[in-house]
């Protein structure tokens, strides 16, 4: 297990910090900034990325307030997909035109 897979688990606990449910399998983090979120099941990690909520459901709930961020760690393998950072750009977008809308 690596150095932050340990501190996440040791910090957060053993299974996903999502959902709560799944043994994670991986390193959730921004992929923009690198900054690790959380540890993520499979099926809450493809699922992250896509959710377009505020709030209510709790992929909206995790991005809000993402359990890892107040232990500063960084992705050790930042990832430079274009197809990943797009897919984060694009719900992050879907995020702000919601919010306007539900505003104003």
């Amino acid at each position: 297990m690596s150095a932050t897979r340990r501190l996440l688990v040791d910090a957060l606990g053993p299974t996903c910090h999502c959902c709560g449910e799944r043994y994670p399998y991986a390193i959730d983090h921004d992929h923009e900034t690198g900054i690790v979120r959380g540890y993520l099941c499979r099926d809450c990690n493809a699922r992250i990325e896509r959710c377009v909520h505020l709030s209510g459901c709790r992929f909206a709930e995790y991005l809000n307030s993402p359990p890892a961020e107040p232990l500063g760690l960084r992705h050790p393998k930042p990832v430079q997909r274009r197809d990943r950072a797009s897919a984060t750009a694009v719900a992050a977008q879907a995020r702000t035109l919601v919010s306007q809308i539900v505003e104003g």
